[in-house]
Formats: C-alpha cells, sequence, structure tokens
C-alpha cells in the first residue's frame, strides 16, 4: 500500500489513533475528515506522506485531517521532525515530535 484513498476513514469518531506504515506516500481528500476521537498519530515514513491542506474550501474543507484536533501529536522518525514541520504536516498540526 502506498497510498490512502480519500475519505477512506473519514467520519470514524472512534478512531483514537492511527500509524502510517513507510511506504506510504500520499494520502487523499478527507481520508480522515471529522475523526474527533483522534489523540495521535505515528507517521513510519522518513518522507513525509503528501496531504491535502485546503482550509478555505467552499462549501466544506476537503483536508486530509479537516475537523481534527490540530494539537494532537504526530510522531515521526527522529530524523525527520524538520522535514515534516517544513512541510503540508506542519501546516495542519502544531505538536510533531520525534518517535
Amino acid at each position: 500500500m502506498t497510498s490512502i484513498e480519500a475519505g477512506v476513514f473519514g467520519f470514524c469518531e472512534s478512531l483514537t489513533s492511527i500509524i502510517i506504515p513507510e511506504n506510504v506516500m500520499s494520502i487523499g481528500r478527507n481520508a480522515f475528515a471529522e475523526c474527533t476521537g483522534l489523540k495521535r498519530v505515528k507517521i513510519e515514513a522518513s518522507v513525509p506522506p503528501s496531504i491535502i491542506v485546503d482550509e478555505t474550501s467552499i462549501p466544506n474543507d476537503e483536508s486530509t485531517f479537516a475537523g481534527v484536533d490540530k494539537s494532537i501529536p504526530v510522531y515521526v522518525p527522529a530524523s525527520s521532525v524538520e522535514a515534516y514541520r517544513n512541510s503540508a504536516w506542519g501546516q495542519v498540526f502544531s505538536n510533531i515530535q520525534p518517535m
């Protein structure tokens, strides 16, 4: 698996954590939208997978993590923290941490 398709986990309010395997290179629109129970994300990839950042979409936000708390911890490989902070992930999440 190299991608997580659009909307696949959208509106899954009982989802509390996710682990994104290292071979995932892209995550689609609304893949985790409105997963309001999400408390942490762990990403095993050294290179940040591409995500959709679309906070101004009208009529609805179609970003990968629309409606998810932007302060939850996102754990990434220690050597890649800056790469994630400087990518779209850093635009979405404010709490990127080393594993």
